[in-house]
């Protein structure tokens, strides 16, 4: 279709307009159409001598918005497109304001996901009601879009985020700051609603088992405050101050609430107070908490067992008791095991077998954190509780019965041998050159070097060896449920989801390092990284549900590979290139009502393919816009 400068006769009196050609259905031939009409010809002439040459101006530019569609609809290639479009530009000046622009479609993708949980309403809510004068709601979907698709620091994802991402807008650096004492102040109100939205998005989700792990997150930084501290760090970083964090998820590692503490936290402080909690926030009577050995002691399975709650956790057996080791390292009562393939091939074996314990217990009076550090809530857990005392109130007596499930497989066997065995090797480095050992040395590789007066008499210590390798390939589970052994290990295997979450924190969302000071700033970045969490475990559930499962790192790359291309050479023409759409973010895409967009598109089928209330170009835009300012 072609446009062209059309007269209703030659003389000066006739019509002149804007005519083409089209075919219809049922005719053979073209039919003319009038497109445009401007008047009589005398006339035109009479108010604007060039008004002829205007009007075919305009019809030229008509022309080649038709050829700028004609373009998106035929190139097959690339590089047949770059010939098309340079054959194009040859005949003409390139306009000034020309846009060649490319942006990453993550942000908005992600964004539809988002919204599903409806997470805006409750921070408008939040904003009204505390007359928060600016958008709190959009400042927090960016963050914690963000915060999964680039991590990084506060100032940074302010100038770099829109730079990047289609439909992002940040504000000031100042009024994201202003939000995070917002959010840091709503923490309950807000985790409270994320789960009650996913329960409603999720009606088989099973809250009943609560997996519980805690971690420490450093600052690059040595300045203590009320949050801040120095502390025993699992990630090695003693020289820099750090908090506390327990995180819980149900049984799918959906995230159910997280505690911060001050760095210098012993984290089995923490569990006991959390759970009470919990039980409160969700209104139910009891959890079933699954954690690791290191929150293990008698004062937190006797204080859950008083609370009404269960518990699976892991068990240190080489720091047991002389008459537990001799339990466990007796074959009698041992079932034998194995893992078979679905062709039948034995791909582990093993044994398991049960301790029962019953008897008087005897622990030093704990010490309970809450989060807030609410000494009343302290004792009113100490009068829940209910602890006997002794007369000098440092010890609790206490009667427990235990149930261990003790497993033995050669895999794990292999595994503890190979790990002792580089240690060995590091301790014998060690002792040959016992300038290298410090005063403390009773870690790693150190703990199997012996010394007398002085680093000379260092030797590797043969009896500890001998009494590790008892118990290679055995682990012990300590439970008070009474379902049958597999069912317990199955629940406890599940705690791989919450470690699986720490790392994913720490890795993939950068959480840490911080670069925040103040102490509210740390409590609301650690609730948009929550959040951010929370957003991305949704996303995986509905990919599982959907069959169509996809890794974390898969998800995000995915998404950032994402990309649109504004392609708007001149007046006229506007056009989109796509590229990166794999078959994960497809997968997203169809999951959040969205269709997946062809390797060229136009303005309109574009905006209706992302489900846009904006033209894509003013998406563009707004995106240099907000980087002017």
């Amino acid at each position: 279709m072609r446009y062209r400068l059309g007269f209703s006769s030659n003389k000066d009196s006739s019509s002149v307009y804007i005519e083409c050609s089209i075919r219809k259905p049922g005719v053979k031939h073209p039919v003319r159409e009038i497109i445009k009409r401007f008047g009589k010809k005398k006339d035109l002439l009479a108010k604007d001598p060039a008004a002829l040459q205007k009007i075919q101006e305009e019809v030229d530019r008509m022309n080649l918005n038709c050829e700028g569609r004609k373009l998106l609809s035929t190139p097959t290639s690339l590089e047949l497109l770059s010939k098309d479009l340079s054959e194009l530009l040859q005949r003409q000046t390139l306009d000034p304001s020309a846009v060649f622009c490319t942006r990453s479609a993550g942000y908005l993708i992600l964004r539809r996901l988002y919204d599903e949980l409806k997470l805006d309403a409750k921070f408008d809510y939040i904003a009204t009601k505390g007359s928060f004068k600016y958008d709190l709601a959009e400042i927090a979907k960016e963050l914690i879009l963000l915060r999964i698709l680039a991590p990084s620091s506060k100032r940074r994802s302010s100038i770099e985020g829109p730079e990047r991402y289609l439909g992002m807008e940040f504000d000031n650096l100042n009024q994201i700051y202003k939000a995070l004492d917002v959010l840091c102040a709503n923490k309950s109100d807000i985790i409270r609603y994320w789960n009650r939205q996913i329960s409603k998005l999720v009606p088989d989700r099973d809250t009943s088992i609560c997996l519980y792990d805690i971690t420490t997150y450093a600052f690059e930084s040595t300045d203590q405050d009320a949050l801040r501290d120095f502390g025993y760090s699992k990630d090695k970083k003693f020289n820099e101050v750090q908090v506390v964090m327990g995180l819980a998820t149900d049984k799918q590692g959906l995230p159910l609430d997280y505690g911060l503490y001050r760095g210098n936290q012993a984290e089995g402080a923490t569990m006991v107070p959390f759970v009470s909690e919990l039980k409160k926030k969700f209104n139910v009577k009891s959890f079933t908490v699954v954690a690791d050995r290191g929150l293990n002691s008698q004062a937190n399975i006797d204080a859950l067992i008083k609370l009404g709650d269960n518990y699976v956790l892991a068990s240190k057996i080489r720091g047991a008791s002389s008459d537990i080791q001799r339990e466990v390292l007796s074959e009698e009562g041992r079932v034998p095991i194995q893992k078979v393939s679905e062709d039948g091939e034995i791909l582990d074996f093993g044994w398991y077998k049960e301790i029962q314990l019953n008897g008087p217990i005897s622990y030093e009076s704990p010490e309970y954190v809450f989060e807030d550090g609410d000494k009343e809530k302290e004792k009113q857990l100490e009068k829940n509780l209910n602890h006997t005392k002794t007369k000098s109130g440092k010890y609790v007596n206490s009667q427990l019965k235990r149930r261990l499930i003790v497993t033995w497989t050669d895999a794990r066997a292999r595994k503890d041998r190979k790990d002792r065995e580089r240690l060995i090797k590091k301790a014998q480095e060690l002792v040959g050159k016992p300038s290298k050992i410090k005063t403390s040395f009773k870690r790693g590789g150190r703990s199997f070097i012996l010394l007398d007066m002085d680093l000379e008499t260092a030797r590797i210590n043969e009896s500890l060896i001998a009494a590790q390798e008892q118990f290679d390939g055995i682990h012990v589970i300590e439970t008070s449920l009474s379902s049958p052994a597999s069912e317990v290990v199955r629940i406890y295997k599940n705690l791989w989801r919450i470690e699986d979450s720490f790392r994913h924190l720490k890795s993939t969302f950068e959480a840490r390092p911080v670069y925040l000071r103040l102490p509210d700033h740390v409590r609301g970045h650690f609730l948009i990284c929550f959040l951010a969490l929370c957003v991305h475990r949704y996303l995986e559930y509905k990919l599982r549900a959907n069959n169509t499962p996809a890794t974390t790192d898969g998800i995000i790359r995915g998404l950032n590979r994402a990309t649109i291309s504004l392609i708007n050479p001149t007046s006229g023409i506007e056009f989109y290139g796509t590229a990166g759409f794999d078959s994960t973010v497809r997968n997203i895409m169809n999951l959040v009502g969205l269709t997946p967009p062809n390797t060229y598109e136009d303005p309109s089928a574009l905006r209706k393919k992302m489900r846009l209330y904006t033209s894509v170009k003013d998406l563009f835009s707004s995106t240099t816009i907000s980087l002017e300012n």
